[in-house]
């Protein structure tokens, strides 16, 4: 004999439940193992639970990360270890090394990275950057307002490079001033104002002539005997 069943039950078998006529919907099926080391899924196409293993791992060089089945990943203190001497976590740690340039060793404490300042005043640079020369202070580098490129030459291009620190170059052609009043036309080449002497000679061969340093002019003054 054919059994009938009504659709509210139809729906329970196939784990669907109504609230009313209208408002059917599916129940997500839960995959929870209880396990809070595992990350648990339903896979869509399957409709299987599926359970990977967590991975624990805070990037701190002075934890021991590790799960618990009942809280999940935890991370205590790196132990001490005196019998390690030098390679003892809370005496060096390579890892911690961030590159601060006024450090002087790198090591754990309570589960953190620590350092030991350089003495103030230990030159540095900031971030390594050679165009910031500073000086250490309380563990920071501090750069020095007063540096400067500048070699107060007119006649060199004056810029900095983060590697390679200071560059000059020659400003070849740009006007200078040599200071010398008894030049003219002066211009950078190599480095250096150089300038056209000032022609003074009146092709009169019964005077000497020469120009005045102090003014620039020249300066015609008889021959002697």
């Amino acid at each position: 004999m054919r059994q009938v069943i009504g659709l509210a039950a139809a729906l329970a078998v196939l784990g669907l439940r109504c609230e009313s006529n209208e408002d059917c919907r599916r129940d997500p099926r839960s995959c929870d193992d209880a396990d809070a080391c595992t990350d648990d899924v339903c896979d869509m196409e399957t409709g299987q639970c599926r359970h990977s293993e967590k991975r624990c791992n805070d990037n701190n060089p002075c934890t021991v990360d590790s799960c618990d089945p009942d809280v999940g990943c935890v991370a205590p203190p790196v132990p001490c270890d005196p019998s390690k001497g030098a390679k003892d976590p809370c005496v060096s740690q390579p890892l911690c090394n961030d590159g601060n340039p006024c450090a002087t060793r790198f090591f754990c404490q309570e589960g953190a990275c620590a350092f030991e300042a350089a003495a103030d005043g230990t030159f540095c640079r900031v971030q390594g950057d050679h165009c910031q020369p500073g000086a250490c202070a309380r563990g920071k580098c501090v750069k020095d307002p007063t540096f400067t490129c500048d070699d107060d030459n007119p006649c060199t291009t004056d810029s900095c490079d983060p590697e390679k620190g200071c560059l000059y170059g020659y400003a070849n052609g740009l006007p200078c001033d040599d200071g010398d009043p008894c030049t003219t036309d002066d211009a950078c080449s190599g480095g250096e104002c150089l300038g056209t002497p000032v022609e003074c000679d009146d092709q009169d061969d019964t005077t000497a002539d020469a120009c005045d340093t102090q003014t620039g002019q020249c300066v015609h003054t008889p021959a002697g005997p």
